[in-house]
């Protein structure tokens, strides 16, 4: 399964914090003013032993760089893998069944291993349908401005 951990904050922690993680998992630091806000979207996922109901405050991070230099927490992120934005939004929206998607995965030896995957919307972190519409509707936006 793909799925980044999903951050749980306290009473007392602002979405910024959120950058903690990021910094921790990924190596990448990244400067709460570089990020766009995308909006908060209520979003519930059934599980079979419970309801996760949330307020999700998403935040947009342009990078171009064809190879981010990031490095990964092993006890939290096993690879990384890249789609193509329009891939991702048919995908997660029910156009497409499936994707190939480019990365790699760190092995037992901590070596990356460079792979072309193809998955399918069950290998995400599962969202109810207006998350992503909400999430695709904003990145378009904030494309063509």
């Amino acid at each position: 399964m793909i799925s980044p951990q999903r951050a749980i904050f306290f009473a007392d922690e602002q979405p910024s914090d959120g950058l903690r993680e990021v910094e921790e998992e990924l190596g990448l630091s990244i400067p709460f003013e570089n990020l766009t806000f995308a909006g908060v979207i209520q979003d519930e996922i059934h599980m079979p032993s419970f309801i996760d109901r949330e307020f999700c405050h998403v935040y947009l991070y342009m990078n171009q760089v064809e190879h981010m230099e990031v490095h990964l927490q092993k006890e939290e992120v096993a690879g990384l893998y890249r789609a193509k934005l329009l891939d991702a939004q048919q995908l997660l929206t029910g156009t497409f069944e499936r994707i190939r998607i480019e990365g790699f995965q760190v092995d037992a030896n901590e070596e990356r291993r460079e792979k072309s995957i193809e998955v399918g919307v069950h290998d995400f972190v599962p969202h109810v349908p207006a998350y992503y519409e909400h999430l695709f509707h904003a990145i378009n936006q904030f494309l063509i401005q």
